[in-house]
């Protein structure tokens, strides 16, 4: 929800068989759906996702997108723009791929977000579905849910942050990143080998 709105994307029907990738918005005053017209990558046909509100911004995160597969990557909804963005998850440097994203207007938290890319601090969270995530600390802290695996779909505990980098704010993470050089982009932290604060 964010304001007088409420943003669905994705789901299940046919007994969860048939994963959808529409985006219908409820306005809460009106109580009348719609669906607006988006512009950008959109993320696929997932379910078992979050949606998180981050300022103006909704980030997804995880989510199945097959019979045995999730999807490993992070979009970004520009609520001012509608415009999605999609970030590659890598394990060592930020991708060119995706770096420019959305168009010129919006909010300042959508602007801030704009130009980033990818980058991890420890390896990436597991593909997984069926977490739960809220924004925390100027990011997004996710948590659980099931990952796949050779046997299936295996619970897990993992706490993980992902967190947006400003070049003109202090970095909010973990200890262990303060003398990296700053990245305009957002990282991820697991609570197992980085500190939180």
């Amino acid at each position: 929800v964010l304001g007088d709105r409420m943003f669905l994307f994705g789901g299940s029907g046919d007994g969860g068989f048939s994963l959808m990738r529409s985006m219908p918005v409820l306005d809460l005053r009106t109580r009348v759906w719609s669906r607006p017209a988006v512009f950008g990558k959109l993320p696929p046909a997932v379910s078992g996702h979050t949606l998180t509100a981050l300022g103006s911004t909704l980030v997804l995160l995880g989510g199945r997108i097959g019979q045995m597969n999730c999807q490993p990557d992070v979009f970004q909804l520009d609520t001012i723009t509608m415009s999605w963005t999609h970030h590659r998850m890598v394990a060592d440097a930020p991708t060119e791929s995706g770096a420019e994203g959305g168009t010129e207007g919006g909010s300042e938290e959508s602007s801030a977000l704009r130009r980033i890319a990818m980058a991890a601090l420890a390896p990436s969270p597991s593909e997984r579905m069926h977490h739960v995530a809220v924004s925390a600390g100027g990011g997004v802290l996710m948590f659980g849910g099931a990952v796949l695996g050779g046997a299936g779909a295996e619970p897990t505990d993992e706490l993980w942050l992902l967190h947006a980098v400003r070049r003109d704010r202090p970095e909010i993470g973990p200890r262990s990143a303060r003398d990296r050089p700053e990245i305009s982009a957002p990282r991820a932290a697991q609570s197992g080998s980085h500190p939180l604060h």
